[in-house]
């Protein structure tokens, strides 16, 4: 038995020692497509707007009633002595069937639904891009916080480095002790920027976990920098006549404004008339027993079919529907002006994230020069200090200004991945194919154990 449960020790040791899964973006968004509270919204209110139309179209059916009854009378008289007994019973059923012929307000009512549900469908689609955009958004801002908490240790290493080896040049007199005190501020500056540093850390995890409902212990992170992809077509232009065509936030408003211009239809059906038709059948089967000096019974069954066409004609309503008009033509005046609104606002995002994409592929290749250059001059610079040609003080000025390159590589290359995102939404062709792609980027892991704390989302209890 010992035999058997020393290999089966050692083998669930090596098992829970082996690494956590990394999360990767794919993962991620598909936890925000069950967690996310913005896009649950989006979703539950383009399936409650869906039913518009079936109920709309509802009015156009016909509306068909039954009723049916029983009745039974029992009466007990004395008169004169005489005992006077009367028993009845009365049996009902009718059917009813109302049929519209004419009404404008429900044909109005029925193209508004219509737009509704075009604008409810274009209003989702755009929540769904726009939940791309904001868990990509938040799992690049972890991983942009991590990598400058990285960058910003290094740092601090490297200046602990320095600040024992003065400490010593001081001690045997090599060196002044303002040498020292340049070394240990810099070094106490830099930690206390990396106290700021592992906050936001936990606050960018803390953001994600808002979307997904989940807190990463670890996420696939990018290896070295990610692909420069220029746009394609490589076109502003072509770009913003896309977004004239396909952007869901646009085609939403327009959507918004055709519905508005159905209701003004559907005010203005108060001065139309109105035309329906009505069918009923009713049964009716009475008897009676009535007990005076003799018994006398009867019966009577009736059935009664009729069919009536009938108009309404509103002549007078005190100025009502006339008011209902006017308003729901400024209503669909606001909504051509949100409308073109819409148009500007997404055009503007489309020009943007295209300039931004271009200026981001030369922003990260200036940043890799940069890094390579105060590289070379930080060699340099030591190499004089070493002489004597050169200050302590010019080697830490060139060895914060390396960092700072290093940071600024990171921060511009997730500036443009979103760019890219942002600019396939502009043009309403996001889709999950770009997060994928982006996926196939991330070769590398973080651990982010250190900033997790255990504390789990829950859902509130409605009242």
């Amino acid at each position: 038995m010992k035999h058997l449960l020393l290999p089966l020790v050692a083998i669930i040791f090596v098992i829970c020692s082996l690494p956590c899964h990394a999360a990767n973006l794919i993962e991620a968004y598909r936890d925000a497509l069950q967690s996310d509270p913005t896009f649950k919204s989006a979703e539950a209110q383009k399936f409650a707007i869906q039913q518009s139309e079936p109920i709309a179209r509802g009015a156009f059916f016909p509306q068909v009633s039954a009723i049916g009854a029983a009745d039974r009378l029992h009466n007990d008289q004395t008169f004169g002595g005489t005992d006077n007994s009367f028993h009845q019973t009365i049996q009902r059923y009718a059917l009813n069937a109302n049929q519209i012929i004419f009404d404008y307000a429900s044909w109005g009512r029925l193209q508004n639904a219509k737009a509704q549900v075009k604008q409810a469908q274009a209003a989702f689609n755009a929540a769904q891009q726009d939940l791309m955009i904001r868990l990509a958004g938040a799992y690049f801002s972890v991983l942009n916080a991590y990598d400058t908490l990285v960058s910003t240790q290094a740092e601090k290493r490297s200046l602990a480095e320095q600040l024992r080896q003065t400490e010593e040049q001081f001690k045997v007199g090599l060196i002044a002790v303002t040498d020292v005190d340049q070394v240990r501020a810099n070094h106490d500056i830099v930690a206390a920027r990396e106290i700021a540093q592992q906050n936001d850390v936990s606050d960018k995890l803390e953001g994600l976990r808002a979307i997904t409902g989940v807190f990463y212990k670890k996420l696939a992170a990018i290896k070295g920098s990610a692909p420069l992809i220029p746009p394609t077509p490589n076109n502003i232009n072509e770009w913003v006549k896309v977004t004239e065509k396909q952007n869901y936030t646009l085609l939403a408003a327009r959507f918004a404004a055709q519905a508005a211009k159905e209701n003004i239809k559907i005010q203005s059906a108060g001065h139309y008339p109105v035309v329906g038709a009505e069918g009923s059948y009713s049964y009716t089967d009475q008897s009676a027993t009535q007990f005076f000096l003799t018994g006398t019974n009867s019966a009577q069954t009736d059935r009664i079919a009729k069919v009536t066409v009938n108009a309404q004609l509103p002549i007078f309503s005190g100025g009502t529907v006339t008011a209902q008009t006017r308003q729901a033509s400024y209503q669909y005046a606001q909504a051509v002006a949100d409308m073109d609104f819409t148009y500007r606002s997404v055009l503007t995002k489309a020009r943007e994230a295209f300039l931004g994409v271009i200026s981001g592929i030369s922003k990260i290749k200036a940043d890799k020069q940069a890094i390579a250059s105060n590289q070379s001059s930080l060699n340099a610079t030591r190499a004089g200090y070493a002489v004597g040609t050169n200050t302590l003080l010019d080697v830490l000025i060139q060895q914060t200004a390396l960092y700072n390159a290093q940071t600024n590589f990171t921060t511009d290359q997730y500036t443009y991945l979103i760019d890219i995102l942002r600019l396939k939404q502009a043009a309403g062709i996001l889709s999950v194919q770009d997060l994928e792609l982006m996926n196939t980027w991330l070769k590398d892991t973080i651990d982010l154990a250190n900033y997790y704390y255990d504390a789990d989302i829950t859902r509130p209890t409605p009242w």
